[in-house]
């Protein structure tokens, strides 16, 4: 299932623990919790999919009563994220 897809469909798993995979943030849902991970290259850098991304779940989230608390984080231990992908700013001027 894809998170920003046309309908609520990933609603239907509020109420357990599922994971919704994309090309560089995981989300996690649980009870009234949802939970952004990055995760993509060096230093967890945005790239635009990871942005995109991003902007999909606060949309999809932002209506439902039954989400209480968003948590983004980042995977690794080295940095939360660097910001912006520069290698990809670089190579496409965006």
């Amino acid at each position: 299932m894809e998170v920003g897809a046309k309908g609520d469909a990933w609603k239907e798993f509020v109420a357990g623990l599922r994971f919704f995979a994309g090309d560089s943030v995981l989300m996690t849902i649980l009870v009234s919790v949802v939970t952004a991970m990055l995760g993509a290259g060096a230093l967890n850098a945005l790239d635009i999919p990871a942005k995109e991304r991003l902007g999909a779940i606060w949309q999809d989230i932002s209506d439902d009563p039954r989400v209480r608390v968003a948590v983004l984080t980042g995977a690794g231990d080295k940095a939360f994220c660097a910001g912006s992908d520069i290698k990809e700013i670089n190579r496409t001027g965006r």
